[in-house]
């Protein structure tokens, strides 16, 4: 079975509008940035799957349904990550990446015990188990 974090994680940091914004602070399979970074550093996106299924002949697609939380140091920045993040991944049709849809738009949020910004959205995407 493919490791649907990784090829995520592949697929978003070839995504160059995404990148202008995250550098390659992009982090699979948890929920806050990793130690040390701050949000002045420049937007982070952190996501994990969260469930999903298999479908198709063989079991050839990996269907998670994926949390996604984009970080930056205000709300307007975080909501340019989230932006990007909905670019790049809203109708992919491409590699591993076969195709993702939003099941639910972005919601403004902070992290209570940093006050940190973020932008909290879920994905289906359907991954390519090959």
């Amino acid at each position: 079975m493919r490791d649907v974090g990784k090829a995520i994680c592949d697929y978003l940091l070839a995504q160059a509008s995404l990148t202008a914004l995250t550098g390659t602070r992009i982090h699979a399979e948890t929920d806050t940035p990793p130690p040390g970074y701050k949000p002045s550093d420049g937007g982070c996106v952190c996501f994990k799957t969260r469930g999903g299924d298999m479908r198709t002949q063989e079991d050839a697609l990996i269907l998670p349904s994926v949390q996604f939380k984009c970080y930056a140091a205000s709300d307007v920045a975080a909501n340019a990550v989230y932006r990007a993040l909905f670019d790049a991944l809203q109708g992919a049709r491409a590699g591993t990446v076969r195709w993702a849809q939003i099941e639910a738009l972005g919601a403004t949020l902070s992290e209570p015990e940093t006050g940190w910004p973020f932008v909290l959205t879920y994905y289906k995407i359907h991954v390519a188990n090959d």
